[in-house]
């Protein structure tokens, strides 16, 4: 199981080197028709998988960051949900 969670790390390593230059163009004022919003979405979900696995390694028994995990995976849901929401209405937006 270890493997597998060093595995996901990984792979979930992998997406966020490749999501980042997008996410922070869609951040740092340049507007989001330079970068990708659901780029954004990506790297935030990249870090609640990566924050899942690393906990299991790291700190099995740290209540606080679990909690913290929790946070951070609601707030990334409704996150994707605006972004889905806003690419769903096509043109009009």
């Amino acid at each position: 199981m270890t493997g597998l969670r060093v595995a996901n790390i990984l792979i979930w390593g992998v997406l966020l080197i490749y999501a980042v230059p997008g996410a922070w163009g869609a951040v740092s004022g340049n507007g989001t028709r330079r970068g990708d919003p659901m780029r954004l979405a990506c790297v935030a979900t990249a870090f609640v998988m990566i924050g899942f696995c690393a906990r299991w390694l790291l700190a099995p028994e740290n209540v606080m960051l679990w909690q913290a995990l929790y946070v951070l995976s609601g707030a990334t849901g409704m996150y994707i949900i605006r972004v889905a929401w806003a690419y769903g209405r096509g043109p009009r937006v």
